[in-house]
């Protein structure tokens, strides 16, 4: 007897198995996707509440604080079905493993000097001073870690927005390639407009970050930024404390942070535990369309009305003299500060009202302690005295690039102020 072919059958006889076929063929495609469906459902991760990103960019003399930080987070209290931290550190070549890694941080409240979360990824020798290395980690945790909120830290050296050949501590050095994240080069703004989502948080956790031309660069692209104005210390942000904070409890708001790092440095703290670091210690929590709406607006109008009447530059020069001086320059004040005392010593009225103006609702926290100011509102901003003519003038064309003089044109008041017509 002759084999049937089902699929080739010709004719009248064949209206059977044709349906036979057409039954195979459904179930077939059913198979497919209950495969395809298991294999999303599988591989899809949970949304969690809050993911808490950690990027290290520690190729540098600050390696070996790198893993005591992690650490630390290991001590935080939370619960890790409701929140991720994970971490990416890239060590020095210096260090017992001169490599880029990512951790998951798994809650053990060990005080054992040891990493027990697991590495979830190596990625070798990487150059972390490029702003493409801070977007790819970025993006890769809001792809594998979703959340319905992003806080993101940045941590390593950093000095402001200067980026001058002989500046030790530019942001995100990396000691191997000598590359780093350029604010005047507009990189870390790039950085931030090229992350999938907005994170909600960021924390400058490097020196002298919390300035008025860093976050200017940044502010249309988070909702709010933490950091210090002045040094920080080797040992960084208490991470303990902080993701404790953040990820703990996750209806917590974020104003209690600048509180946080800076009880930590006090005698007794756990950053201080002896008492023997008598460092000054500053940080603040700034609300970003606080920043872009109110606060660059208000400097605009200041330099508007400076330029307009050069009779109050005698005012402003003696305000300014008055100020606590931050960064290796001497050239950055506080912001708050400078303006207090410029509203008490003027005689002009509508400069007084302008500099209380800039005042108002400035920040959303802060805190400082040891300070010889009276008062420390942890916002810098750059002001040379006419002394320092010659060290603005090397900073000039950096300092013109940046987002904040394009916004608020403060570099043509110091220009006005302190160089004379004929240099100019």
């Amino acid at each position: 007897m002759p084999k049937l072919n089902i699929w080739n059958f010709k004719g009248n006889h064949c209206e059977g198995l044709s349906t036979i076929r057409k039954v195979l063929f459904g179930i077939w495609i059913l198979i497919i996707s209950a495969l395809m469906l298991s294999s999303c459902t599988f591989t899809t991760p949970p949304q969690k509440a809050v993911t808490f990103m950690v990027y290290m960019a520690a190729d540098n003399s600050l390696s070996d604080f790198a893993l005591s930080d992690i650490d630390e987070m290991e001590r935080a209290g939370f619960n890790n079905a409701e929140a991720n931290v994970i971490v990416q550190a890239d060590q020095a070549y210096f260090s017992e493993d001169p490599w880029c890694r990512r951790w998951e941080i798994i809650s053990d409240s060990l005080y054992d000097y040891q990493i027990s979360s697991p590495v979830i990824d190596e990625l070798g020798e990487i150059d972390s001073g490029d702003w493409q290395s801070l977007v790819s980690f970025y993006n890769w945790c809001v792809d594998k870690y979703p959340a319905y909120r992003y806080v993101l830290a940045i941590w390593s050296h950093g000095n402001d927005w200067y980026s001058y050949p002989s500046n030790p501590n530019k942001f995100c050095k990396d000691s191997e390639s000598g590359n780093f994240i350029s604010i005047s080069g507009g990189e870390l703004q790039q950085a931030f407009r090229a992350f999938d989502e907005v994170p909600e948080l960021v924390i400058l956790d490097a020196c002298h970050m919390q300035s008025v031309e860093v976050i200017a660069e940044i502010s249309a692209y988070c909702y709010f930024i933490c950091g210090s104005g002045d040094v920080i210390p080797n040992s960084g942000f208490p991470y303990t404390e902080l993701v404790t904070s953040i990820c703990g409890n996750i209806d917590t708001p974020f104003t209690p942070l600048p509180s946080l790092y800076v009880e930590s440095y006090e005698p007794g703290g756990s950053q201080n535990p002896t008492g023997s670091l008598n460092q000054a210690v500053c940080s603040s929590l700034i609300k970003s369309n606080t920043f872009n709406d109110a606060i660059l607006n208000n400097i605009s109008e200041l330099v508007e009305y400076c330029l307009a009447h050069p009779e109050v530059y005698t005012d402003i020069m003696s305000a300014r003299a008055d100020c606590f001086e931050y960064n290796d320059l001497d050239i950055d004040i506080d912001l708050l500060e400078f303006c207090w005392k410029l509203a008490d010593q003027t005689e002009n009225a509508d400069l007084a009202e302008i500099a209380r103006n800039l005042n108002s609702d400035l920040i959303a926290a802060n805190s400082f302690y040891n300070y010889p100011a009276g008062y420390a509102g942890n916002l810098l901003i750059t002001f040379p005295e006419i002394s320092d003519s010659a060290t603005w003038l090397d900073l000039r064309n950096d300092f013109y690039q940046l987002n904040f003089n394009q916004i608020t044109g403060w570099g043509g008041l110091i220009d006005r102020i302190i160089i004379s017509d004929e240099v100019l």
